[in-house]
């Protein structure tokens, strides 16, 4: 759909790269721990605390039926998140009338109403700005399949179970959806609030978007949530004595610290990688590379005009290195999400990078860490003052930096990207 027309692909842009990164994530996750072995080492692990008494053993038994115990509730969850929170938007879109519709005399009573309508109006107009009918359909019948076919059917609601395996009665869902309801198009749901009252309350009621969303959204925190939050609490219970036995039984490794809102600090080294045989990756990355990779007009690849220009001169002034201007550089550092824009200092606690980025094959590192090959991703302090100075011209903000050159000789593929020189 995207590739159709302009509109859609600037509409869903960054839809589609939120959900397309998490897929390539966990694509990434899953061939590392493969390549670990990670399942075979825990394996291994719990024999070990097995055989080191009853308590250990009887505590993994527990532990195995818990999860068991968890598993239909965790699916369900997940299963939830997916196709609610990033499925088809009509469902989210329709949750934003609920207060309306739930406190609509009271509201009506203390002359607040008026004011709720306006701010649906706008949220409605922003709603629909970024929206495109046939294909939230399409992600409706797509997802609405697998989430019948795979939610356990004790966790299963009507509506659900009534197009379970049934492809007419889906599609018929999907029409009534997409031709009738308030919350798929932008003209019916801005007469609606135009014209709001207690009638519109019973219509939005008997509308099948709206039905779905409350079922689903209901179905969650009655059903699905409770049996998760029970099961998932006898696991952290367990993993209190879990943790305390590991530290006895394992008494040369090293633990994570009880280091809750706490400021977190990484160390590693500059350094490049091999992740697979034949393939060596050094350190940094260079302007060359950008160009490179260059294509006119391509959606992907292409680059502003005056940035071609000024890094095909080569004047790269103070920020080169060694007649290069390096980009990135990847480190032994291990970093998470939410660790984009964390700074990278040197021995020395300068600035010398920002963190935005794992390697690929590093992903799997939030659940199992190998110096040899995670690796984590920062630009060049210096690539950025490059830009700040030579290619924005914000000149006024260099004034206002304190640039310390570099004092170390750099050591290759161990140290870090000097500063400026």
């Amino acid at each position: 759909a995207m590739l159709s027309s302009d509109k859609i692909r600037i509409q869903y842009a960054a839809k589609q790269s939120r959900i397309s990164n998490a897929y390539k994530k966990w694509i990434g996750q899953n061939n590392g721990l493969r390549i670990l072995n990670a399942l075979e080492v825990k394996r291994d692990q719990e024999q070990k605390l097995r055989d080191t008494g009853r308590d250990n053993a009887a505590r993994l038994q527990n532990f195995e039926k818990a999860y068991q115990d968890l598993e239909k509730y965790q699916f369900g969850r997940d299963l939830f998140i997916e196709y609610y929170y990033y499925g088809p938007e009509f469902l989210r879109f329709a949750q934003r009338i609920v207060p309306l519709v739930n406190n609509y005399e009271k509201l009506e009573a203390s002359g607040e109403l008026q004011a709720q309508l306006d701010d649906l109006k706008g949220a409605t107009s922003r709603h629909f700005k970024d929206y495109h009918l046939a294909t939230d359909k399409d992600v409706f019948l797509a997802l609405s399949e697998l989430y019948a076919q795979y939610l356990d059917r004790s966790l299963s609601t009507p509506m659900v179970k009534a197009f379970m395996g049934n492809e007419t009665a889906l599609n018929k869902l999907a029409d009534d959806v997409y031709t009738k309801s308030f919350f798929t198009d932008e003209s019916r749901m801005n007469g609606l609030i135009d014209g709001f009252s207690a009638k519109s309350v019973k219509k939005i009621k008997k509308d099948k978007g709206y039905l779905l969303m409350e079922e689903l959204l209901n179905n969650y925190f009655d059903a699905i949530r409770p049996g998760y939050s029970e099961n998932q609490g006898a696991i952290n219970s367990l993993m209190k004595e879990h943790v305390i036995a590991l530290e006895q039984v394992f008494p040369d490794r090293v633990f994570w610290p009880d280091a809750n809102s706490t400021l977190r600090l990484t160390y590693g080294k500059a350094e490049g990688s091999s992740p697979r045989d034949g393939m060596i990756y050094k350190f940094y990355t260079t302007s060359e590379g950008i160009l490179n990779k260059y294509v006119p007009g391509d959606r992907d690849f292409d680059l502003p005009a005056d940035l071609v220009t000024l890094l095909e001169k080569r004047d790269f002034g103070p920020y080169a290195t060694d007649g290069e201007l390096r980009v990135c550089f990847t480190g032994s550092n291990h970093t998470t999400g939410g660790n984009s824009g964390s700074p990278a200092l040197n021995g020395d606690g300068y600035l010398i990078g920002l963190n935005f980025d794992r390697s690929w094959e590093s992903t799997m590192s939030d659940i199992m860490f190998d110096p040899d090959r995670c690796r984590n991703i920062m630009v060049d302090i210096k690539y950025v003052l490059f830009i700040i100075d030579r290619y924005a011209g914000a000149k006024h903000l260099i004034r206002e930096m304190t640039l310390v050159s570099n004092k170390h000789k750099e050591k290759p593929e161990s140290e870090v990207a000097p500063m400026l020189n």
